[in-house]
């Protein structure tokens, strides 16, 4: 009859191990804006004006937003209104999108490479802000990108700053 109750009490503390852990989890993810969540490097991702897009079935994120939680700053990031094409630098490296060109350019000191992808940059017309298949630019810049269906968030994790916090 001990063994019997020891074994039930351990695991209601297990199950409410796992129940508090569950429960602290969802109440660190703020407020949903826009179609689903973004996670960067273990941190939630709040938008200011601008918030994340479904189209097309793909996720769209606005650039200046998620640019500046990889640590980009933002004056180095630059808007070509003639050209249509954003771009972004950080520590001798260059991505540039144009609005409606399926194609990532990056830049690695001396060296560009093209890369081609399935969907293109747009500008919003209800915020203006131009808009960016981030999991492929984030890919194409080396980060890890997953997406969790169960929560509904973007996860984008830059390893190299993570072992460097770590």
């Amino acid at each position: 009859m001990k063994k019997l109750l020891r074994a039930m009490l351990c695991a209601a503390v297990l199950v409410t191990a796992l129940s508090v852990s569950a429960f602290a989890a969802e109440r660190e993810a703020p407020e949903l804006q826009g179609d689903f969540y973004v996670l960067v490097n273990g941190q939630y991702v709040t938008f200011a004006d601008a918030v994340p897009q479904l189209k097309d079935g793909r996720s769209f994120l606005p650039f200046v937003a998620v640019f500046d939680q990889l640590g980009f700053e933002e004056e180095n990031m630059t808007w070509d209104a003639a050209t249509a094409t954003v771009t972004a630098e950080k520590e001798g490296v260059t991505i540039s999108l144009t609005e409606g060109s399926s194609t990532i350019t990056v830049g690695r000191r001396e060296e560009v490479t093209t890369y081609e992808v399935d969907v293109a940059p747009y500008i919003d017309a209800a915020t203006s802000r131009p808009y960016i298949p981030f999991g492929l630019a984030a890919e194409v810049l080396g980060y890890n990108v997953g997406w969790d269906a169960q929560t509904g968030t973007v996860i984008i994790d830059d390893v190299e700053a993570i072992l460097a916090e770590n």
